[in-house]
């Protein structure tokens, strides 16, 4: 059991009720997310659990922006344009 460290751990202190049949994992678009999944599927860590995969979004420069006094219809223009890279 992991008890101290630099990543996230998820520990069920109880049996399951039946098997598994999806899996969730939060991923940041990164190269190493990617591979972080890959790497599951050919170790066949999945097995045959469906998949979910979870980005959350947050334009980062947004508060920024407001407090300099940049205007609202710049401020949607960046917040879309981040979006849309993020998608």
């Amino acid at each position: 059991m992991i008890r101290n460290g630099p990543h996230p751990a998820l520990m069920v202190n109880d049996e399951v009720e039946r098997p598994y049949q999806t899996a969730l994992a939060a991923v940041d678009l990164s190269e190493p997310s990617a591979n972080a999944i890959k790497t599951s599927m050919t170790l066949g860590l999945l097995g045959t659990l469906r998949l979910t995969l979870v980005h959350a979004f947050f334009p980062l420069a947004k508060g920024k922006l407001t407090y300099a006094g940049v205007s609202q219809d710049n401020i949607d223009e960046y917040v879309a344009g981040e979006r849309l890279r993020a998608t």
